[in-house]
């Protein structure tokens, strides 16, 4: 009776262990507090700590505290950490077809990007990523990305020739090839040293996100040159996913969603006063001529045939919403 009792109280322990486990979720994300990826993901912890009554207890990492934005995609799928909400350019080395979403001047707005990812193409697409066992939840956005300069650049001209930083992707290292220029991938965390010490000429990064950096203070102008749509892939661990009551996994659902809806509201807020926030702190906004923009597409109109003929086939599908 005391081997039982013994292998009893054992096993009930092993099992608390494990369900305590199961109810924490580690954020790791690059970004500050103030920043509206940082404001969702607190968001998403108030939500589904509330939700689940204390089920999940969400720990949050930002400002790359615990793991590089380079590292969060394999972390997650490794099970180091239960939950990230990676920027698309790093889940592409993982599923090149995400640059679907990196492919430049392709989403001229929110809204059809919305639309997109409603289309049986693009959950398809996400779906792909659960054979790496990462469980693809939902999607959060930010301002577009934008060009910012040490100097004014208002033309094709400007940029030729000067060292423009991407994040990690072979895509945009591709467009500013096209454009003439020399790329250079540099995580955000550490661009404001590269633009002071001149290892880059400018920047393509968005606004809200060059603010909370203060890449001001070391550039001069942003361009308004909206190479494409910043957002995020909300992602969690599979198993550990997979492991969790059904109940539970709606409750994930539900917070990531509402996550979503808050998300949303506050990015169009920022992009809506970002123009006088970046003049407030000194800095030029500049508003491409429709010759300047025209000059900017066609010289990235033959990236476009080098790509995966699936993406073309998704390009083609988004200009047709």
């Amino acid at each position: 009776m005391k081997t039982a009792l013994a292998l009893l109280v054992g096993s009930v322990m092993l099992a608390g262990a494990a369900d305590a486990q199961e109810k924490t979720i580690r954020v790791s994300y690059e970004t500050p507090p103030a920043h509206i990826k940082s404001r969702t993901i607190e968001f998403f912890k108030e939500e589904l700590e509330k939700t689940s009554d204390g089920y999940f207890k969400v720990e949050l990492y930002p400002s790359a505290q615990l793991l590089g934005p380079s590292e969060e995609v394999a972390a997650t799928a490794r099970g180091q950490i239960e939950m990230s909400a990676p920027y698309f350019s790093y889940i592409a080395p993982v599923e090149p077809l995400m640059n679907i979403y990196q492919a430049p001047l392709v989403f001229d707005s929110y809204e059809q990007l919305w639309k997109f990812l409603e289309t049986d193409e693009a959950k398809a697409l996400a779906a792909r990523l659960e054979s790496r066992n990462l469980m693809p939840t939902g999607y959060w956005f930010e301002n577009p990305t934008r060009l910012w300069g040490k100097e004014p650049l208002r033309t094709l001209a400007d940029v030729q020739g000067k060292k423009i930083r991407t994040v990690p992707s072979e895509i945009l290292q591709k467009a500013v090839e096209a454009m003439g220029a020399q790329p250079t991938a540099i995580p955000g965390t550490e661009l404001y040293l590269a633009l002071q010490q001149g290892v880059a000429d400018g920047a393509f990064t968005a606004p809200n996100y060059g603010l909370t950096m203060k890449y001001y203070e070391v550039t001069e102008a942003v361009t308004k040159l909206d190479l494409f749509l910043g957002g995020y892939l909300v992602l969690f661990n599979k198993r550990w996913y997979d492991a969790l009551p059904e109940d539970r996994q709606q409750q994930l659902m539900d917070a990531v969603a509402a996550s979503r809806a808050f998300n949303e509201e506050n990015v169009q807020k920022d992009l809506a006063k970002v123009d006088d926030d970046l003049r407030a702190v000194g800095q030029q906004v500049i508003e491409l001529t429709p010759e300047a923009l025209a000059e900017f597409r066609d010289a990235l109109a033959p990236l476009y045939g080098t790509l995966d003929p699936q993406i073309q086939a998704m390009i083609e599908q988004v200009r047709g919403l």
